[in-house]
């Protein structure tokens, strides 16, 4: 199976540890939920500092990795005002 790895940015520090998910809807759906989520996180804490992005693929029946680093979507874009 082929799994793209992302990572979240974050603007002032750096890259975070890879995840791999199936695709960017993938990615983006969990990335989002993390923003809207009403307990801290690490994507939710200074969320106009966190960025998702691509980092590549990964193939786990040849162990190939291969780069392709793409900017996905930006944390504050997704955080909702709190009541």
């Amino acid at each position: 199976m082929k799994l793209n790895i992302y990572s979240i940015k974050d603007t002032k520090i750096g890259y975070t540890s890879p995840i791999y998910m199936q695709n960017d809807g993938v990615a983006v759906r969990e990335f989002s939920n993390l923003a809207k989520d009403n307990n801290k996180n690490i994507v939710n804490t200074n969320a106009e500092d966190k960025e998702l992005w691509l980092l590549g693929h990964f193939d786990d029946q040849t162990g190939e990795i291969t780069s392709e680093v793409r900017y996905i979507a930006k944390a504050a874009d997704f955080v909702t005002e709190q009541a």
